[in-house]
């Protein structure tokens, strides 16, 4: 079922993106991250804001993070009376936020990217992500594989693409910005969870009710989240490739200090 799958990479991409965030945040601080990130950092904590002073909450923290990122307070859940449920509100609208920055990404910008992910690269069959979740062993593994193809599709894009117009390297970077800052990675990550999933189960309860949203979501929105995924993997596949390599070669650097006497 295409709603149940939809569900299954909104989970992958909120899970990838906040695990990115805060990996970033250890290795970078979290001021540098969130101002690298700019355009997702502000839309995302100024609509998380607008939800807690639209319940009568004061604003939190600041837009921009500490450097120290075990200064920030936005770690913790809200306390205080019906805070889960402000958390949850607060989550809603920064999703719809940093969604629709996205959506003004693709529309004005990806034209000339999102094409190329799913129809011109090479012999490569993959054409979108499973529209089904996996039901066995063998299943699982293929979707496995299907990944990999998916990454190998991403790391061949960067060279067919032209880098001379600005359309280009502007929409990679606010799809990647406002993806990364989807959830609100700052905050408590069960209420991503919880709001990921009830916009699956909404998505599939307006689809049994409006048909056309099955269409809708078959094509070009599933274009989109192909591209979506394809961009949180290979940022995640570069980012623990660094990491590697860099820690290796910290190793191998301190093992090759001679030791104190």
């Amino acid at each position: 079922m295409i709603y149940a799958a939809f569900g299954m990479w909104l989970f992958f991409i909120l899970v990838t993106a906040t695990g990115l965030y805060r990996f970033w945040t250890k290795c970078f601080g979290g001021a540098a991250v969130d101002w690298v990130l700019l355009p997702g950092t502000l839309a995302g904590e100024l609509a998380y804001n607008t939800g807690r002073l639209m319940t009568g909450r004061p604003a939190f923290a600041g837009i921009i993070s500490p450097k120290d990122i075990r200064e920030d307070p936005c770690r913790y859940a809200i306390s205080g009376k019906n805070g889960f449920p402000i958390e949850l509100f607060c989550t809603v609208l920064t999703m719809l936020a940093c969604g629709a920055g996205l959506v003004v990404s693709v529309h004005y910008l990806g034209e000339n990217v999102i094409p190329k992910v799913i129809y011109e690269l090479g012999d490569l069959e993959l054409t979108a992500v499973s529209k089904e979740i996996p039901h066995s062993w063998d299943g699982a593994w293929v979707l496995l594989v299907d990944q990999i193809k998916l990454l190998r599709r991403m790391c061949e894009l960067w060279g067919t693409l032209d880098w001379g117009d600005w359309c280009v390297p502007g929409f990679l970077y606010f799809s990647a910005v406002f993806t990364l800052r989807f959830a609100p990675v700052r905050h408590d990550f069960r209420a991503s969870i919880i709001v990921g999933f009830g916009i699956a189960i909404i998505f599939a309860a307006v689809g049994a009710v409006w048909t056309e949203l099955w269409n809708i979501m078959n094509g070009n929105f599933w274009h989109v989240l192909t591209y979506v995924w394809g961009l949180m993997l290979f940022i995640l596949a570069a980012t623990l490739v660094i990491a590697g390599v860099t820690r290796l070669v910290k190793t191998l650097l301190r093992q090759g200090k001679p030791s104190p006497t």
